[in-house]
């Protein structure tokens, strides 16, 4: 697209996303280590309360932990000069809940306005860039729409748009599944899917939803890596597989919950 946005290139096996012995919340007294590489994907799982978001901005670079290291790209992301963070920054990509969006700027406005802020290109440039992915996602027809004429789907689309639209090499997706039909959902599933095929993406993504994270991670054909929240422990699987065969006070209680044996 342009020069400035792919400025870092991951050159090493290093992991892109990487969690060293982090404490991100007073529920948990375990020390978390984990980490994501390219073409990656980790979930996040658990009941509404328990630290989810808190996790993924810690491990985003937004929000820093209590003791131990998130590093993104090789880089201790706490560590760094501000000037340096935000390079760094245009490289990480992180989809909060739609209301994100400025409320008063089209469709098209809002995805573009990341390029224009962070000065990669000018504004009508960037205004095609926008325009082409809003396309791709099926938003052609809404680029001068205001976010409050969308409805949750088309929202939450152009939510993803506006960090994809900076090429990142890592995204984080929180409340993955909220608010969706069955139809969306799985139209959500196989969307996450091909962005970590066709953009090579190291993701990490949140959902208190089982039931669709069990339908993902059925989707993929290598391991998913899980994180699953417990009322005060923390347990990583390697594979969702591994959860869904715990039997773990916990871990069942939350199965139970969504009517999983």
């Amino acid at each position: 697209m342009n020069q400035s946005v792919a400025v870092i290139q991951q050159t090493s096996n290093e992991a892109i996303i990487k969690a060293d012995s982090i404490y991100f919340s007073e529920r948990y007294t375990q020390a978390l280590s984990l980490a994501n590489h390219a073409g990656e994907l980790s979930l996040i799982v658990g009941p509404t309360g328990r630290g989810k978001t808190a996790l993924m901005q810690t491990l985003a670079g937004l929000r820093a932990p209590s003791s131990g290291s998130a590093i993104l790209l090789d880089q201790n992301v706490y560590q760094l000069p501000a000037k340096t963070w935000q390079k760094y920054r245009q490289h990480i990509g992180y989809v909060m809940p739609s209301r994100s969006l400025v409320s008063h700027l089209t469709v098209l406005q809002n995805v573009s306005l990341p390029l224009i802020y962070h000065r990669l290109c000018e504004p009508s440039k960037a205004d095609q860039f926008a325009a082409q992915l809003l396309s791709d996602l099926g938003l052609s027809e809404k680029l001068d729409h205001l976010p409050g004429q969308l409805d949750e789907p088309q929202r939450r689309l152009t939510t993803l748009a506006r960090p994809l639209v900076m090429n990142p090499v890592a995204l984080f997706i929180d409340q993955a599944f909220a608010h969706f039909d069955a139809a969306t959902r799985n139209s959500f599933i196989d969307l996450y899917l091909r962005l970590i095929a066709e953009r090579n993406l190291s993701m990490i993504l949140a959902s208190k939803d089982l039931r669709t994270c069990a339908r993902l991670a059925a989707a993929r054909d290598t391991n998913t890596q899980t994180l699953f929240m417990g009322e005060d422990q923390l347990f990583l699987f390697s594979d969702f597989k591994e959860l869904m065969q715990s039997d773990h006070p916990q871990v069942l209680s939350f199965k139970m919950n969504h009517d999983i044996q």
